[in-house]
């Protein structure tokens, strides 16, 4: 990777930039950044790794960027289809000094805030930020063969600032348009398969979305974690089951995805304060 630094293109806001059209993920050591981290990727897919229960790995597909926070220790994971076509830049850290700067220090506050969130996230790219990305992976290169460039530099200068006001007005845009039409998705998807073992990663992938991002989403917006609420939807189809008598237990615990009778009666009891038993006979029913 061509990587070049902030104060060689007069950028204060940049520690540094980088672009290359052969991505190869090393197993580097473990890493973080002063300032936050913009990974682009234009084209094939890559996958990187934290060193957080969390968020352990994130997958990061063509035609997205990931935002990594300040700080936080990450490494490339060795997962790579390609060909993988990236841009990355590091924010610098604190407030940028004076410089040849097309970004104002309102716009600068404006842009760190979006780009520096608390979780590593991911982000489709807008038509713009594919316009950006896709001339900086040419840009950055073209400028370290020929440092001296002046025009050279200054284009890559703009397309920076560009790169930083395009990615934060995306995360933005999703952070505040996504959160109900993605949890909708989800919630539906889950409530049409209680049947089946059902797999957050295999859900964010049919969501398009990264599975930490779904994960915060749903959190955000339904105050549950989406296992916690796939628990609850389970119990409360299995509660409408149970009203018919001709119905076990444990087809009842089979029809809503829970397995063995056993596993069964212990989400259920954790919910409800009852087993399904006790539940059944409330109902006046027996407890078969």
């Amino acid at each position: 990777m061509e990587i070049l630094p902030g104060h060689q293109l007069q950028l204060p806001e940049i520690a540094e930039i980088g672009a290359t059209p052969r991505h190869l993920a090393r197993l580097v050591p473990w890493h973080a950044h002063a300032g936050g981290q913009i990974l682009c990727v234009l084209r094939g897919a890559t996958a990187y790794q934290f060193r957080s229960r969390r968020c352990p790995r994130i997958e990061v597909p063509g035609g997205h960027f990931l935002v990594i926070p300040a700080g936080v220790a990450h490494r490339g994971a060795a997962e790579v289809r390609p060909p993988c076509m990236i841009v990355q830049a590091v924010l610098a850290a604190g407030r940028p000094g004076s410089g040849a700067s097309a970004l104002g220090s309102t716009d600068w506050q404006w842009v760190r805030r979006r780009l520096e969130p608390r979780q590593p996230s991911v982000h489709p790219f807008s038509a713009e930020l594919q316009r950006v990305v896709t001339r900086l992976v040419r840009a950055v290169p073209a400028v370290g063969a020929r440092p001296r460039d002046r025009l050279l530099a200054a284009r890559l200068r703009l397309l920076a600032c560009e790169l930083l006001v395009e990615a934060a007005a995306q995360v933005d845009d999703t952070t505040r348009a996504e959160p109900d039409d993605l949890v909708q998705a989800a919630t539906a998807y889950f409530q049409t398969r209680l049947d089946e073992k059902i797999r957050l990663g295999e859900v964010a992938r049919r969501l398009g979305v990264n599975r930490t991002r779904l994960f915060e989403q749903f959190k955000r917006v339904t105050g549950l974690t989406p296992n916690d609420y796939l628990l609850r939807a389970r119990v409360e189809r299995a509660r409408v089951l149970m009203a018919d008598p001709r119905r076990s237990v444990t087809e009842v615990a089979l029809a809503v995805g829970l397995g063995s009778s056993q596993y069964f009666s212990t989400v259920f009891r954790r919910y409800t304060g009852q087993t399904p038993g006790a539940f059944r006979r409330t109902l006046g029913l027996a407890a078969g």
